[in-house]
């Protein structure tokens, strides 16, 4: 047997190679053999990746493995190849091996469209195939995203002025495999934006006017008070405008506002409103005097007010302006002279409304009717009385002075019942009525003839009233039960009935003869009063006779039987 040795045959090494589901893979043999035979089942149970267990291919030194690459599934998939040169029917020696490696076909999982608000954060995590790049494209850059990108998004929306759509591509990439793309939206809409309102501070009852325009159009503004004492609900939304409470001290508060678009808020702003109490003053009723008398007139207001006031006719004895309550001495005019004062409150720059009044100074007559005596008196029965005239009176040229009855002291001159020149007046039934008080003043003025006083003079005057008080006499009847006695034992009762003021005070006495035999004092609380006469009581005269039973010295509360 001939052994005839063959040389031996080599191929070069091929490369690794990876390559994507669906690609034609070309792989070519280079050596000094006829052709190549290659095999994949190098390693048992290689995963199927498009290219069958074994196969030959090639002639003259040169071969190309073709096969279209297969992965059905989500890891790459790796098949070791390996390959021998042949010549007739003897193998070369120093087999090759190389790899390949087929990657899946990579998959994004679809994200969700979004609606955010301008300014807030956005973050998207990409999910698919592991181990897969995420790649991305916006068409709309405004959004705050750039055009591409590649990884999750993660970025702050700007603060758009409309509502900005933008559609986002998103590419997993496993090597150099590419995944079917998927698209969101991703919407951002504007949030409202609102510049702070100044910081106020108020007189009490001023509107609290606060326009509120967030941008853009559409939005509203909610708000929120600290405070509701200055006028202002707790809480509501748009623009405010309400008048300030009328408070009694200043009062704070803060106002927060918060504009709104749909669902986006736009960062909130403050500002502070304070409210100041605004004074009080009294009205001031109108002042006359005479020329050259003292004025004073003392304000009423709001304690720590300043009062200032303006005077419109200095004629009268006041400066044109000053300041707190006026105190200044009449001038003395020759005619009467008024003067519009008008006082402006104020109180920590909040002024209430002006309050005007008058001052008039006139030329006074000098005519004075002087004084009576104020103290009270009473008439007992018809009669004349005279009054207490203090002779204190000042009478101009062409007076007279008289004295009037009258029964009204809010009405003198109108009341009259008797006029007189003397201090002498009657009180008589059909002039005057029993129990009622009367009253009595000096009177002067321009005489008149006839005696009388000139009511249409504008110099009258009248004194003050001396009260008289006009009541009848009282009086005292009596009735005995039974008219005999006994010189050695008895009684008799004697009923007395009264009219007039109790008490009643009075004294009877027994008498026989002109001479006395018993007498007695009584009180009398009320109208009747009855008395017991007995003979025990006083000294009887054996031989009996009539005696005498007679009443003296009836008193009541204001008058005398003798009156």
């Amino acid at each position: 047997m001939t052994v005839d040795p063959l040389p031996g045959y080599f191929m070069d090494q091929p490369p690794d190679i990876t390559v994507c589901p669906g690609d034609n893979v070309d792989i070519t043999f280079n050596g000094n053999g006829d052709y190549f035979i290659w095999q994949t089942n190098i390693i048992v149970n290689q995963p199927y990746i498009g290219l069958g267990p074994f196969g030959l291919v090639g002639q003259n030194g040169m071969g190309i493995l073709s096969f279209v690459a297969e992965n059905p599934g989500n890891s790459p998939l790796v098949n070791i190849v390996g390959v021998q040169p042949w010549v007739g029917n003897c193998a070369g020696y120093q087999p090759v091996a190389f790899r390949i490696t087929v990657n899946p076909t990579p998959t994004v999982t679809q994200p969700p469209d979004l609606t955010v608000c301008g300014g807030s954060a956005v973050n998207v995590a990409f999910s698919g195939t592991p181990g897969a790049t995420f790649n991305w494209t916006n068409d709309n850059p405004n959004i705050g995203l750039p055009a591409t990108g590649s990884g999750n998004l993660a970025f702050i929306t700007n603060n758009v002025g409309a509502q900005e759509v933008a559609t986002i591509t998103v590419n997993a990439a496993l090597g150099n495999c590419p995944s079917v793309p998927k698209t969101f939206q991703l919407t951002v809409n504007p949030t409202p934006v609102l510049d702070p309102p100044p910081n106020l501070t108020l007189c009490a009852g001023e509107p609290l006017d606060v326009p509120l325009n967030p941008a853009p159009p559409g939005s509203v503004v909610n708000w929120t008070n600290s405070n509701p004492t200055i006028g202002l609900a707790a809480a509501g939304s748009g623009s405010i405008n309400v008048p300030t409470a009328l408070v009694d001290k200043v009062e704070n508060a803060l106002i927060t506002l918060k504009p709104q678009l749909g669902v986006c808020q736009g960062s909130p702003v403050s500002f502070t409103v304070q409210v100041k109490p605004t004074p009080e003053l009294d009205p001031v009723p109108d002042v006359t005097v005479c020329a050259g008398e003292p004025v004073s007139v003392v304000f009423g207001a709001t304690p720590g007010a300043a009062l200032n006031w303006s005077n419109s006719n200095a004629a009268i004895g006041l400066q044109p302006f000053g300041f707190g309550n006026i105190a200044f001495t009449a001038a003395n005019v020759q005619q009467t002279r008024s003067g519009l004062i008008t006082v402006s409150p104020d109180l920590n720059g909040c002024q209430s409304e002006q309050v005007i009044f008058q001052i008039t100074v006139k030329k006074c007559c000098e005519t004075f009717a002087g004084n009576m005596d104020t103290l009270g008196s009473a008439v007992c029965g018809p009669k004349p009385i005279p009054v207490n005239f203090l002779q204190n009176d000042s009478l101009e040229m062409g007076d007279s002075l008289h004295f009037i009855l009258y029964a009204n002291p809010g009405n003198p001159t109108g009341s009259v019942l008797y006029e007189t020149d003397t201090l002498y007046f009657p009180f008589l039934p059909g002039l005057t009525a029993f129990d009622s008080t009367f009253y009595v003043s000096a009177i002067a003025g321009n005489g008149l003839a006839g005696d009388s006083i000139d009511r249409a003079d504008p110099c009258i005057d009248v004194s003050n009233p001396q009260p008289v008080r006009w009541l009848a006499k009282p009086t005292i009847s009596a009735v005995s039960t039974g008219h005999e006695l006994c010189a050695n034992g008895g009684c008799m009762t004697v009923d007395f009935v009264f009219t007039g003021h109790p008490p009643f005070a009075f004294a009877w006495v027994l008498e026989q003869g002109g001479q006395v035999l018993y007498s007695r004092s009584e009180v009398a609380a009320g109208f009747a009063l009855s008395v017991e006469v007995c003979a025990e009581d006083f000294f009887l005269p054996y031989s009996g006779g009539n005696l005498d039973f007679r009443v003296t010295g009836l008193v009541d509360a204001f008058c005398d039987c003798a009156d």
